[in-house]
């Protein structure tokens, strides 16, 4: 990159100022966008410089990594035991929706029951459990458990990739290694 301010207004250089000196070593090698503001520059003032592209995975090193966050979240298997819940005065009822801290359990006025409100914002602290034995003396008022087949993840991207890509992108190098490990189950010796 060689550009030089000679405007009296400021002016932005961006990464289409960006020019590649071997394009035939460069296949496919382009700033995500062209409009990514690098300095501003005043008249008189230039900046010279050469970038180096490099490909590498997160695995070496942070900046390769696509994703900001991610998480992952077994689904929640909760059952409520609702005979000895009905058996409950009304605020020990109150009492024992109003032990989550996310708020997955609701009462319903019309039925006085205790419904699963939203099941997914468990976050497994128990504190339902330990409430539900406190009220009910002993307890049983609440059995909840992680499924196994039902896992939710969260991906956050650093917009590199759309998150679709990176899921797509992870699921083929995992296939990947799993046919080398298929590979050399098969053939010991190689």
């Amino acid at each position: 990159m060689d550009v030089k301010c000679t405007d009296e207004q400021t002016r932005e250089v961006t990464s289409r100022d960006l020019q590649l000196t071997h394009p035939e070593r460069a296949r496919g090698v382009s700033p995500v966008h062209d409009n990514i503001v690098i300095i501003k520059l005043q008249r008189n003032q230039e900046l010279k410089l050469k970038a180096i592209a490099k490909k590498g995975i997160g695995k070496l090193h942070a900046k390769w990594n696509p994703t900001a966050g991610f998480s992952y979240k077994y689904e929640p298997d909760i059952k409520l035991n609702q005979p000895r819940l009905s058996a409950l005065s009304e605020t020990a009822k109150m009492e024992f929706v109003d032990s989550c801290p996310t708020h997955v359990y609701r009462y319903d006025e019309v039925s006085k029951r205790v419904e699963i409100e939203d099941a997914i914002q468990c976050m497994y602290c128990g504190e339902c459990v330990r409430k539900g034995e406190q009220i009910a003396k002993g307890g049983d008022l609440v059995a909840i458990h992680q499924r196994s087949d039902i896992v939710h993840f969260t991906i956050e991207s650093t917009g590199a990739l759309n998150p679709e890509e990176i899921v797509l992108m992870a699921l083929e190098i995992l296939r990947d290694k799993m046919t080398k490990i298929k590979h050399h189950i098969n053939n010991p010796l190689q």
